[in-house]
């Protein structure tokens, strides 16, 4: 089965840097796209429409920092 665009990235925060720089949330509800804006639009937007992430999901990021990789 093939995948649309917008299904492999709903749930997904996309620049688009042809115009503006600006940035869009792409819901995984309903696959329409929501402009952020300013960083205080963004936040609340994130805390209207955001999932969040599952416990296994979650559970695959590493705790703490790489000691072999240099901070930047």
């Amino acid at each position: 089965m093939a995948f649309s665009f917008r299904d492999k990235v709903k749930g997904k925060i996309l620049l688009q840097v042809e115009q503006n720089g600006e940035a869009w949330y792409v819901s995984p509800v309903n696959n329409k796209r929501y402009y952020m804006g300013r960083p205080a639009d963004a936040f609340q937007l994130m805390r209207n429409l955001g999932l969040g992430i599952n416990n296994k999901n979650l559970s695959t990021i590493k705790e703490g920092y790489d000691t072999e990789q240099p901070v930047i």
